[in-house]
């Protein structure tokens, strides 16, 4: 075989087995991230019992939140407003976020408190503390109930200050 034909064969060989291990390392990692999406979302009864095991921390992040006037929404990855959160307030927040596996907190224009729990399919489900007239109320959110308009949302009372809301976006 001619030196050219050879030397071009294996460049072709390689870089053909350098795409597949670079597509398999890309499959690992992100394997995870695409089977959270299409996971779906944690049961009411599972939110609850994260609530009811872990209320002293989910009070802690109640105080940041209020102890914060200007608060306005802060996650793992941002915060607003941004120059009225301190660097070691925002590493406090997230430090509370992994040990509640909850995404970011926000405070609504009702005056409550929402934890991001679970985002899902371009819907997402939270914990709510102390919303504001929370309608529409059902049982159970564990599947969407079928009278809803697109882009809606419900509420799952778990006692006097709690809620589970979950809103459906992605339908």
């Amino acid at each position: 075989m001619p030196m050219n034909i050879s030397r071009a064969l294996n460049i072709t060989v390689w870089s053909i087995l350098a795409l597949l291990i670079g597509s398999t390392v890309l499959v690992i990692l992100y394997t995870p991230i695409i089977l959270r999406w299409f996971d779906g979302h944690p049961s009411d009864d599972k939110i609850i019992a994260s609530l009811e095991q872990h209320r002293e921390k989910y009070e802690e992040l109640i105080d940041m939140v209020e102890g914060d006037p200007r608060h306005w929404s802060v996650s793992q990855t941002s915060r607003e407003p941004q120059d009225q959160i301190s660097d070691d307030r925002w590493e406090a927040y997230k430090h509370l976020f992994d040990e509640l596996n909850i995404h970011s907190t926000t405070k609504r224009s009702d005056g409550g408190i929402l934890f991001n729990v679970s985002y899902s399919k371009g819907s997402s489900k939270n914990l709510v503390y102390r919303p504001e007239s929370p309608q529409p109320l059902f049982d159970s959110l564990d599947q969407e109930p079928p009278q809803l308009e697109p882009n809606a949302h419900a509420y799952r009372r778990i006692d006097d200050d709690w809620y589970i809301f979950q809103w459906w976006g992605g339908r």
